[in-house]
């Protein structure tokens, strides 16, 4: 039996990621017992109140990401397929302002853009620096700290660098953070998509191989 060995902290994250998407809310340990993947599928289905439906969400999805690419950059929606590259729908330059107007027309948002790794990795190396030299110059090592947590913030808030590579997956994004809100009816959701959403966003999230998780699978110790 496959065990995901999933941080405590980690889970929470993403459980807070799910409640935003089915909109929905868990109280303080109330998924305390939840051992397995299947039953927290199960305590996903019970918390949602809308009615049940049909229609495939992920479909759905696609269709309003196409929709509001075409419309806000002018590119005909024919040509716009779940294989379509993002880095040429989105040129570099205009890249970030374009997808803050796709986010709006939508009225959902979702991130896809992070600063070069480069920028990460040097601002990871002065926080560690910052933080080890605390020991022996204090104030230097606050300063390092203030300022490597300041890049981190501006290099996030202006990173231009994809975060996916196409259209298909941009809308897979938008479905996995916003499962309600791009529904063509959003009072419904459907039930048989549930137990695969689960299994493809911690697959996602937590780079596992999706053949490796079922409803069997564990959590963590």
């Amino acid at each position: 039996m496959e065990n995901m060995n999933i941080d405590p902290e980690d889970l929470e994250d993403l459980i807070i990621r799910i409640e935003q998407s089915f909109q929905i809310h868990f109280e303080d340990n109330e998924l305390a017992d939840i051992r397995t993947l299947g039953e927290l599928c199960d305590s996903i289905k019970d918390k949602i109140k809308l009615e049940k439906g049909s229609g495939c969400t992920s479909q759905q999805a696609f269709y309003k990401v196409r929709d509001a690419i075409s419309k806000i950059t002018g590119i005909n929606e024919n040509t716009i397929t779940p294989s379509s590259d993002l880095n040429f729908i989105f040129p570099t330059k205009s890249r970030r302002q374009t997808l803050i107007q796709i986010e709006n027309y939508m009225g959902i948002k979702t991130s896809i853009l992070r600063p070069p790794h480069f920028i990460t990795s040097i601002l990871l190396l002065i926080f560690i620096g910052s933080c080890i030299s605390l020991t022996f110059n204090g104030n230097m090592g606050l300063l390092g700290i203030l300022i490597s947590i300041l890049g981190f913030y501006i290099s996030f808030r202006t990173g231009k660098v994809l975060d996916i590579s196409t259209v298909g997956e941009y809308s897979k994004r938008f479905m996995q953070d916003n499962y309600v809100m791009v529904r063509r009816d959003q009072k419904t959701y459907n039930e048989d998509e549930i137990d695969p959403f689960l299994i493809d966003f911690f697959a996602s999230h937590l780079l596992i191989q999706k053949d490796k998780l079922n409803r069997e699978t564990i959590l963590f110790d």
